[in-house]
């Protein structure tokens, strides 16, 4: 892969992998909602009100693969070779295979459990294995997260938070890093859950706003940035997971 890539929403940049010289940029169309690029930045998936276009970076030209409603949550699977997102209502999980353009739809409730209460699907991503789906799921006292195997050859899992998911942060090879307020709380957490070993771990309680959260490129460190309740200036705290 000789380019790399940093991309919002609305826009993307490209940079020679090499040099890190910018190369060349992208802004969505007016008709166009939202974009994602895929990780490679070869292949281009656009929603544009009711219907999902694809396209590739050599062919520039896009083709329909659905039409739902209510798009979120676009991204794409390690691998680059599946789409994943949520619609209608937040009460679908879509898989869309790059190549094939077949879908496949999971739906809440029916599909993949959800705890009582629950409103709607939040965020969905691929796990670096390219076949297990995390998923967050708003509720109307308390949100949860969980991990749905897209081929359907383990059962889900389910987890229950104490209150509201308000930052996501990222996934790396074994770690899913998110914040929580918990109900009745005037702390927000700041939480790493180990997929792989099936562990929980609390590693930062925060009386400021927790605004973003991520990992170092080589995965053994957490940031996090945090903004003081009534004040301007944010505060950037690292944490070393080794």
């Amino acid at each position: 892969m000789k380019t790399i890539g940093y991309q919002n929403w609305k826009k993307a940049f490209f940079y020679d992998r090499a040099s890190l010289s910018l190369t060349d940029n992208y802004t969505k169309k007016s008709e166009v909602d939202f974009i994602r690029y895929s990780s490679d930045m070869e292949y281009l998936a656009e929603v544009r009100k009711d219907d999902l276009y694809i396209s590739n970076n050599q062919l520039k030209e896009s083709k329909k693969i659905d039409t739902s409603s209510q798009y979120s949550s676009l991204s794409w699977s390690k691998d680059n070779a599946k789409l994943v997102y949520i619609s209608n209502s937040g009460s679908n999980i879509n898989i869309i295979d790059r190549d094939s353009l077949q879908k496949q739809t999971l739906t809440g409730g029916k599909d993949f459990q959800c705890p009582d209460g629950w409103v709607e699907l939040m965020w969905c991503y691929f796990l670096p294995n390219n076949t297990d789906i995390f998923v967050h799921i708003l509720g109307e006292n308390n949100d949860s997260i969980a991990i749905i195997d897209s081929t359907g050859a383990k059962k889900p899992k389910l987890f229950p938070e104490n209150g509201s998911i308000t930052t996501w942060g990222g996934i790396s090879d074994h770690l899913i890093v998110y914040a929580v307020n918990e109900n009745e709380s005037k702390e927000e957490k700041l939480i790493c859950y180990d997929y792989l070993a099936d562990q929980r771990h609390v590693i930062h309680n925060s009386t400021e706003l927790i605004v973003s959260a991520g990992f170092s490129p080589d995965e053994n460190s957490v940031f996090l940035a945090t903004l003081l309740k009534g004040g301007e200036s944010e505060q950037l705290y690292t944490f070393n997971l080794n």
